[in-house]
């Protein structure tokens, strides 16, 4: 039989009680803290978003009333602000990890990492462009292209360059260590070989970095300053010289000059230039109600277009110009109006206002073929430039029209199948002559002649159809290449341009159907831009001027 213990029992010393003490005091401190008298004042966290209310208990069922407390209390619990700040601290102050919308790189520059605008992922080659992606937009710009030459239009496109590609040595170590292939360098491989002029100005841009700071203050992530414009501003006329070489000889660069003005960031304090326009009391502000009816609908449109009238120039066939861009272009520099006009009137961000007798400045998303064609038909202009950031390069162009894209592909020598009566003979119904509009009522089978993919493997089929009865959609499918093609039409008229991923170079054979969907019943017919295409490239009017 054992004995008991009878060894003396020791008391908690006291660095044991005083840490079971301060266990107990951090259980109650959120507690303790829900005591008006003891509650900390939350820090100003200046969130994007509205804190989640107190719920309306009665209105919920008992089911909900859990997740609507807990999303209540994760909003506001004690110390909640003070530990996010600390987390924001740690992650972004010691250890160079962006949580926030923007990375703190070297000498407090901000860099853009939110949303589809994530300059530094696209530094460190994170967001690649597929390959399809790209050749839509190599199409698409070609076709764009090829249609403003083919009416007498000159195009120019610009590109500018993100913080992060001018001055990586801003970006924390870590970043730089991991540089990739940018979308920007995508882009401008694949435009290479086509007949659309690109202005790239970022080499100038790093060539010059070093004379002065080329970017806004620290606390702007993206946009240039006055003295970046003015180059980017030196670049643009230069090169729209070339394009137009016998525009009036204004010394535009005389027009423009620097203002310095003392910046207060959250950093420090900084002398930022300003650029500034002078001589404008020869220009008058006015506005474009045919432009600003097309877009009216449109509410993703916050740039609204603008026109600017040179009286000193005459007003003659060939004297305007339409720019369209985003802020990256006008910037947030310059406001509060011209010299000479309404505190009201927008900056305008290029000097050739000076070099034409019309501009027209609108956002880049509002350029859709139905307003160039309005403003080519009321303004005749001479040049439409192009303006995009670098930055907003993995935004879908959702404005990318399907004809100009077939167009454009014709341009490039992409294998190209129009889907007409005309170009795939008499398949479904032998009464219907060469050229004329073809009635799809049923499910048809269409074969295609046969063709070769391009080096990219890839066939594209374009091709117009109208709903002229019922109601439904019209399925599109295609097989015979490397993969099946399925696409849905819902819209009564619609152009169509689909690209076929086929084996490169190799020689395919594919078939189309056409289905319509419930009571629909559909014309297909030649997209137009096809058919002028054909008219000005027997002129040898496309490949630029």
């Amino acid at each position: 039989m054992s004995r008991p213990d009878d060894s003396p029992r020791h008391a908690p010393g006291l660095f044991a009680r005083s840490l079971t003490l301060l266990f107990v005091l951090l259980l109650a401190l959120p507690v303790l803290a829900l005591v008006p008298a003891l509650r900390p004042t939350p820090l100003d966290l200046q969130e994007n978003r509205n804190l989640t209310p107190w719920p309306d208990l009665v209105s919920l069922s008992l089911a909900e009333i859990p997740r609507v407390v807990e999303l209540f209390v994760a909003d506001h619990f004690p110390f909640r602000t003070h530990l996010v700040a600390a987390y924001i601290t740690v992650m972004e102050r010691w250890l160079g990890v962006p949580v926030d919308a923007h990375l703190l790189g070297k000498h407090g520059e901000l860099f853009f990492v939110m949303s589809e605008e994530n300059t530094v992922r696209d530094f460190m080659g994170m967001k690649p462009l597929a390959q399809d992606e790209l050749l839509r937009r190599r199409a698409y710009l070609t076709g764009l292209q090829a249609w403003c030459e083919g009416q007498g239009v000159a195009y120019l496109f610009m590109l500018g360059p993100n913080k992060t590609t001018i001055h990586p040595e801003w970006l924390p170590d870590w970043v730089q260590a991991q540089q990739g292939r940018t979308r920007r360098e995508q882009f401008l491989a694949m435009m290479a070989g086509t007949p659309v002029p690109v202005l790239d100005v970022s080499p100038e841009f790093v060539e010059r970095k070093d004379a002065g700071r080329l970017f806004n203050i620290r606390s702007d992530t993206a946009h240039w300053n006055g003295r970046g414009l003015r180059l980017a501003n030196e670049l643009l006329v230069e090169a729209v010289r070339r394009r137009l070489p016998g525009l009036p000889e204004v010394d535009t660069t005389a027009r423009m000059h620097l203002r310095e003005e003392r910046a207060v960031t959250v950093y420090d304090e900084e002398t930022v230039p300003l650029l500034v326009f002078s001589d404008a009391l020869s220009l008058r502000y006015d506005h474009t109600p045919a432009f600003l009816a097309t877009v009216a609908d449109m509410p993703s449109i916050w740039l609204k277009p603008y026109r600017i009238v040179n009286d000193a120039l005459p007003r003659t066939p060939g004297s305007a110009v339409l720019f369209s861009s985003d802020s990256y272009f006008s910037t947030h520099v310059g406001q509060g109006g011209m010299p000479g006009t309404a505190a009201d009137t927008p900056w305008f961000p290029t000097p050739l206002p000076y070099l034409f007798h019309t501009f027209v400045h609108f956002h880049h998303d509002a350029m859709t073929r139905p307003a160039l064609e309005r403003f080519f038909r009321d303004e005749r202009p001479s040049l439409l430039v192009h303006a995009y950031a670098e930055r907003s390069m993995l935004w879908p162009w959702h404005l990318m029209d399907p004809e100009l894209m077939a167009l454009g592909e014709a341009v490039l020598g992409t294998p190209l199948l129009e889907l007409t009566q005309a170009s795939v003979g008499n398949v479904a119904s032998g009464d219907v002559p060469d050229g004329a509009p073809w009635d799809i009522r049923e499910p048809t089978v269409i074969p295609l002649p046969e063709t070769t993919a391009d080096a990219f493997g890839r066939v594209v089929i374009a091709g117009r159809v109208q709903r002229t009865l019922g109601e439904g959609p019209l399925h599109l499918g295609i097989r015979g290449g490397t993969e099946e093609i399925s696409v849905t039409i819902t819209q009564s008229d619609e152009v169509f341009c689909v690209s076929v991923p086929c084996p490169p170079n190799a020689a395919v054979r594919l078939t189309a159907s056409l289905s319509p969907r419930g009571e629909g019943r559909w014309l297909v017919q030649e997209p137009e831009l096809l058919r002028q295409f054909r008219q000005f490239r027997q002129a040898g009017t496309t490949g630029g001027r």
